[in-house]
């Protein structure tokens, strides 16, 4: 898949840099993370039009149940099931763990009666690094195993900027990336749902 987006340099910006002004680069810092954003989506859920899965969508990975994390300690214990399910299935870690945004804040609260964060219990338990991603829909959690014997990300272009050559007197680019997650073992995938 290529992921791409345009932006336009206009040549009045241009020209007024030139004199002193600061160039605008707004147009390309959006751009780019619209490419960021749609390598996450592409990341965690795939392209169901090209014949790709991703982390939450993948056939053959595992789900736990997803409890009340409002209430203190009940994410680390469904990460600490989600880890149980990966062990089992012969995935041994180290583990990472993204969440989506809202389950991320609640995991900054502080565990009664330790005065350590809830976050910081599961950092413990998941080596690889707690994350947080604004693409993941609803509340959800993907713990998986890392390692490049489960699956790895194919970068045939990193994201770069193309000039795609003068246009009325303007300036337009494209920032692009090809990429594509290969998914060799999903059962080294445990989504918390």
């Amino acid at each position: 898949p290529i992921i791409y987006k345009d932006f336009l340099l206009h040549w009045r910006d241009i020209l007024a840099s030139r004199g002193g002004l600061p160039l605008d680069v707004s147009a390309a810092a959006g751009a780019a993370s619209f490419c960021a954003e749609k390598e996450d989506e592409l990341i965690f859920y795939g392209d169901a039009r090209l014949g790709y899965e991703g982390l939450c969508n993948a056939t053959g990975r595992s789900t736990v149940p997803r409890g009340n994390w409002s209430q203190i300690g009940t994410g680390l214990t469904d990460v600490i099931n989600a880890t149980e399910v990966l062990f089992e299935n012969g995935h041994y870690g180290p583990y990472a763990m993204v969440v989506s945004p809202k389950l991320y804040a609640l995991l900054h609260r502080v565990s009664e009666k330790t005065g350590v964060l809830e976050i910081d219990n599961l950092r413990q338990l998941v080596e690889g690094g707690v994350y947080r991603s604004n693409v993941l829909r609803g509340d959800m959690a993907v713990v998986v195993s890392l390692g490049a014997e489960n699956f790895d990300l194919a970068v045939s272009l990193d994201m770069s900027v193309a000039y795609l050559g003068a246009e009325r007197m303007n300036h337009p680019f494209r920032v692009l990336e090809c990429l594509c997650l290969r998914i060799k073992h999903p059962d080294a995938i445990c989504t918390v749902e």
